[in-house]
């Protein structure tokens, strides 16, 4: 039996969006919200400056650190306003470099959202070419 949850309004959603949007390290990368529907997400961040090692790739710290919201927007059009979710385990795979300047593009999709865990897909790809993907379960939790 699938529970049915009522989600967050479109309102609640964008506040949502724009707190994490408004995090210091978020607009020090350039984070910016492309689209977001029920379970999926897409962003856009800048491979430049601050997000660079040397050699001019993108810290793959960095890649880990930018995944982290674009799966909570994801998994937020999925929840209530009375829960939210942590990370309870994250798993990475770094394909490929993700050079400066090159627009990178990053999706998530929750894949399955039981009552206290989620499990979301999360992709970094540049010019639709996958570098770099993951896998995070979330705890679901009340506010």
């Amino acid at each position: 039996m699938t529970e049915t949850r009522n989600v967050r309004s479109a309102e609640a959603l964008g506040e949502v969006f724009e707190t994490f949007l408004n995090l210091p390290v978020h607009q020090m990368m350039g984070l910016s919200l492309i689209s977001a529907s029920e379970g999926f997400a897409h962003v856009r961040f800048n491979a430049s400056d601050a997000a660079l090692v040397p050699g001019g790739y993108v810290h793959g710290g960095v890649l880990s650190l930018l995944m982290e919201p674009v799966v909570m927007f994801a998994l937020v059009t999925k929840l209530p306003e009375s829960q939210f979710a942590v990370t309870a385990s994250s798993t990475y795979r770094f394909l490929r470099a993700v050079p400066e300047g090159s627009g990178p593009e990053i999706t998530a999709e929750c894949v399955r959202v039981g009552k206290s865990i989620a499990h979301c897909d999360v992709k970094v790809t540049v010019d639709g070419r996958l570098h770099a993907d993951g896998r995070l379960v979330k705890s679901l939790t009340s506010v």
